[in-house]
């Protein structure tokens, strides 16, 4: 009810030690949705442009060193004042993070959250160790994908939990580590 899309929005201009990002994806997060009603501790300026990460190509800069050298490349955004569900945002070049090409845009656009959640959830709050069993329900998820990944990266098991049959095969062929490998 909060949400209306507006097409005739003109590109952000980018301030010194900032970057203009033309976004090619970025996701809808919990903290985004919480962001849109209003219970996120950044309280919105209305109008505001929801979404905190997602991935595009570095397009401009409003100076320095940063901007200059993240100018063209394809990168991870994670953005704390102009959101991210525009065809163009701009943040400072230091929350801008170039992904290789090996990660598609759908696993770069999920660079900063779900990453951060797999790593300190499996280590720091579970202390997961080689050999142990994971259970985690909705594993269909991009969350529950990378804990996938990044138990047959570390060696913990998991046992998944899925809403639709085709989401095993799915799970099983998921490659060890992925995104987590650029993480180490």
């Amino acid at each position: 009810d909060v949400l209306k899309l507006q097409d005739d929005v003109p590109a952000p201009q980018p301030a010194r030690g900032e970057v203009l990002v033309r976004m090619l994806a970025s996701p809808v997060n919990p903290s985004d949705l919480m962001y849109v009603a209003g219970r996120y501790g950044l309280t919105p300026k209305l109008p505001a442009t929801p979404g905190f990460e997602g991935v595009g190509v570095v397009e401009g800069t409003g100076g320095g060193l940063l901007g200059w050298l993240r100018k063209g490349k394809r990168v991870a955004v994670i953005n704390d004042r102009v959101g991210n569900w525009a065809e163009y945002t701009v943040t400072k070049a230091r929350q801008v993070v170039p992904v290789p090409d090996d990660l598609s845009d759908d696993q770069a656009a999920t660079f900063f959250v779900n990453p951060a959640t797999a790593l300190v959830m499996t280590g720091a709050v579970l202390d997961l160790q080689p050999g142990d069993w994971l259970l985690q329900s909705a594993a269909g998820g991009e969350l529950g994908k990378m804990i996938v990944r990044l138990g047959k990266l570390r060696g913990f098991r998991t046992l998944n939990v899925v809403r639709r049959r085709e989401q095993v095969a799915e799970l099983k062929a998921l490659p060890p580590g992925t995104i987590f490998e650029h993480f180490q």
